[in-house]
């Protein structure tokens, strides 16, 4: 559920499988951590992510705070879906490390432009004037078909939307 306390939610990613492909995306592409340890405290080593390459060891104290939190940025413009933005901001970056020498970092940042070009969720295509809460419906019947189409939006988003399809109606 959405709380108004500071952080940021992303979604409704439908089909509920849609969610959990990004997830695994972030936690892999974007190293953004996964393990549940306290990060306030330095662990003397990193945990198993960190180990197998699929973090950048924030909980311990092995990836400076401003470069995560920079990862974490980069995810969450990912998630809201604004791939133009992010692929340009990685094409960047990925220039600098080229210029640097830093190869297999710009090879890195070619690979996620990549995934960010093939697998960004799509931005909402449904808009209101202003945020609005309410419930939209369709319907179309032809010949002895029906579909009805449902979509409930609140402060603006889709939150839900469900689609009931009938045959043979007389």
């Amino acid at each position: 559920r959405v709380q108004k306390d500071g952080h940021s939610y992303f979604g409704p990613f439908i089909p509920g499988g849609a969610a959990r492909h990004l997830l695994r995306l972030v936690h892999r592409r974007f190293k953004v951590r996964q393990c549940r340890g306290d990060i306030s405290r330095k662990r003397a080593y990193g945990c198993i992510y960190y180990q197998i390459h699929q973090c950048d060891g924030p909980c311990s104290r092995l990836i400076s705070k401003t470069a995560y939190q920079r990862q974490v940025s980069t995810a969450a413009v990912f998630l809201r879906g604004d791939k133009k933005a992010l692929a340009q901001r990685l094409v960047d970056e990925m220039r600098k490390a080229a210029e640097k020498e830093c190869f297999e970092q710009a090879a890195s940042l070619r690979d996620l432009i990549r995934v960010v070009e093939n697998h960004a969720p799509l931005a909402q295509t449904v808009a209101t004037p202003r945020s609005e809460t309410l419930d939209a419906f369709g319907l179309i019947r032809e010949g002895g078909r029906a579909s009805l189409y449902v979509f409930r939006m609140r402060k603006g988003n889709v939150v839900h939307r469900a689609h009931f399809g009938w045959e043979h109606l007389e």
